[in-house]
């Protein structure tokens, strides 16, 4: 009955001459209970003892609405139970806080500088319990990894079988083979720091170079590419302006290079390392009428022949007898295949990424991760990328420690995630290699499949894939090489006869 009779009172008051009174005296206790708090729990329930809003245009009482909103939103954070939900709705209440200092800051009032003061408090909490609760941020990457990054493991050996070649002169010119997205791009971008620093090197991909691409525009090309090379190793170049004018295009070339050539041995560069990715491009390219391309091969296979100075790098994830009529263009190449990532290498991929974060793997998931990927570097990449999404939806205690099961339910999740670049992929394949591949992803995981239950008419096919490294043979018996890969065959595959 005293409530009753309070709310009746405070009824009339709001009604009456005397609101004014009523508005500030709520006010006060609204901003007093804003400021007391020390802690987001105490944040969470300010929303609790806070005055219902008054309908007026008083900014003060839409900064204490804000608050209002700010403590529904920390307390349903404070419920959560997953790192990344609780970080969500945190950072929702960030937001609303930086909207009150926006608000306040207008205003000079000392209400507002107690609501400002109130508004930098509680963001002082919500990022400490931000960084107390970090997301599980993940460096995995399914693109070409630059220079200097982290991510970047193993390709010692090959690294040195690249520089033994050009410190020994055995050969000029190397074709880098490797199936798609097996780290030939990361390789050639990360090249320049595995091998003598006495070579500078020049990174073109095939897919910058236009079908159109004229003799000149390639030696334009090179020399913008080489002057801002030598220029990150402190060396000036001389300018090549003049190759733009000029109605000739070998002649003032030769001129500049040996400009360049006699100025970076004065600064100890003892070769030019041209490194071309993505040779299909411009294979490719090539085919369209008035190209210049076949002109460029054979001014690279001169460059080999005749200029000591010069180094070429080609990239391909054909084989030599895919290519075709354009093997002739670089018949002088010596191949060297980059293969799948070694197993030490691969547990160092896996966690190197998330060193600073509090997880780690158990044993026998790292171990699973290594039999679904065999080291492709794409698909270990995707897998511990998802399984980090699957962290981030769990509570902090789950979150610590990666299981085999885990690893088996990130797998699952990422095979539509591989449709672009398995597709990609699969695309390069002639038909006969296609039918093989969906052939033998209808066998269980692990089983080998004997050479005589596979058609003689894919038999060509299978030499094929084995070169290739999509397909493994071990006495007589063939299946694809990555658990990965055949599970996407396997879910592509329409219904097929068995063999």
């Amino acid at each position: 009955m005293h409530s009753n009779l309070r709310e009746s009172y405070f009824q009339v008051l709001e009604r009456g001459p005397q609101r004014w009174a009523i508005v500030r005296a709520q006010t006060e206790m609204d901003i007093r209970s804003i400021e007391e708090v020390i802690d987001l729990q105490q944040a969470a329930k300010v929303r609790e003892v806070l005055g219902e809003p008054w309908q007026s245009d008083n900014l003060v009482s839409d900064l204490i609405d804000h608050f209002n909103v700010t403590s529904q939103a920390i307390a349903k954070a404070l419920t959560r139970e997953s790192v990344i939900a609780r970080r969500h709705d945190l950072e929702k209440a960030h937001v609303y806080l930086q909207e009150i200092r926006l608000g306040a800051e207008s205003l000079v009032d000392g209400l507002y500088a107690r609501l400002l003061n109130a508004a930098n408090k509680w963001l002082i909490l919500i990022n400490s319990d931000l960084e107390q609760h970090p997301s599980l941020t993940s460096n995995y990457s399914t693109k070409a990894l630059e220079m200097e990054s982290s991510l970047f493991v193993g390709r010692e050996t090959i690294a040195q079988d690249i520089e033994d070649l050009l410190r020994t002169k055995k050969s000029q010119a190397i074709l880098l083979l490797g199936i798609r997205r097996i780290g030939k791009t990361s390789l050639l971008l990360n090249l320049s720091r595995l091998i003598n620093t006495s070579v500078v090197t020049v990174f073109l991909s095939g897919n910058d170079v236009p079908s159109s691409v004229s003799l000149k525009d390639f030696l334009l090309m090179i020399a913008k590419l080489l002057k801002t090379a030598a220029h990150t190793r402190g060396i000036q170049l001389p300018s090549y302006e003049f190759l733009q004018t000029s109605d000739e295009t070998l002649f003032p070339f030769n001129v500049w290079m040996e400009q360049v050539e006699s100025q970076l041995l004065d600064n100890g560069v003892q070769k030019v390392l041209i490194t071309i990715d993505e040779f299909e491009e411009l294979r490719i390219k090539g085919e369209v009428i008035n190209s210049g391309i076949r002109e460029i091969l054979r001014l690279l296979r001169y460059w080999i022949e005749n200029r000591p100075f010069f180094y070429v790098i080609l990239a391909s994830a054909h084989t030599i007898e895919e290519l075709g009529s354009w093997a002739q263009e670089i018949v002088n190449y010596c191949p060297i295949r980059l293969s799948y990532l070694k197993r030490s290498e691969t547990m160092e991929l896996i966690e190197q990424p998330i060193w600073h974060l509090p997880i780690r793997y158990e044993s026998t998931a790292r171990e699973r991760i290594w039999e679904l990927t065999s080291g492709y570097p794409l698909l270990i990449h995707m897998l511990c990328g998802a399984v980090l999404q699957l962290k981030n939806v769990q509570a902090r205690p789950e979150q610590e420690r990666v299981s085999r099961s885990e690893v088996e339910e990130a797998a699952r999740s990422i095979l539509t995630d591989m449709n672009m670049p398995m597709s990609a992929m699969d695309q390069q394949y002639l038909p006969d290699q296609q039918t093989l591949l969906r052939q033998l992803s209808s066998f269980p995981e692990s089983a080998w499949v004997l050479r005589s239950n596979i058609d003689s008419m894919l038999h060509p096919a299978l030499g094929v894939l084995l070169e290739r490294e999509l397909v493994m043979e071990n006495a007589g018996n063939y299946r694809i090489r990555v658990e990965l890969v055949r599970r996407w065959y396997a879910k592509e595959a329409s219904p097929i006869t068995e063999m």
